[in-house]
C-alpha cells in the first residue's frame, strides 16, 4: 500500500490530457433522446447503443438495471422506464 499512495503523490502534480476521437454516431432523435444523451454519455459514447444486436424490451431493461446496479449510473427511477422505451424504439427488437 506505501508504493500505491507514493505513485498517487508522484502523478499528482503530472498534468495529463488526452484527445478523444469524436464520437460516429449521435443518438437519434425521438422521445427519450435528451435521457440518453444526459445518461448513457456519461459513461460511454453514443455508438455503443448501436453497435449492440437489436435488443427486446425485457434486454434494455437488464442493460439499464445493470448499469445503475452494477457500474454505478445515476439514472434517475422516473427516467428509466422512458430510456428503455427510447433504447428499444432505437436499436430494439420485438
Amino acid at each position: 500500500m506505501a508504493s500505491l499512495a507514493v505513485i498517487g503523490v508522484a502523478l499528482a502534480d503530472d498534468i495529463v490530457s488526452i484527445q478523444l476521437p469524436p464520437d460516429a454516431k449521435q443518438f437519434g432523435p425521438g422521445p427519450g433522446q435528451a435521457l440518453a444523451q444526459a445518461n448513457c454519455t456519461v459513461c460511454h459514447a453514443a455508438d455503443y447503443v448501436y453497435m449492440q444486436p437489436p435488443l427486446t424490451k425485457a434486454q434494455w431493461t437488464a442493460e439499464v438495471t445493470k448499469m445503475k446496479t452494477a457500474y454505478g449510473a445515476t439514472i434517475p427511477d422516473d427516467a428509466v422506464d422512458p430510456l428503455i422505451a427510447y433504447l428499444v424504439g432505437q436499436n430494439g427488437k420485438p
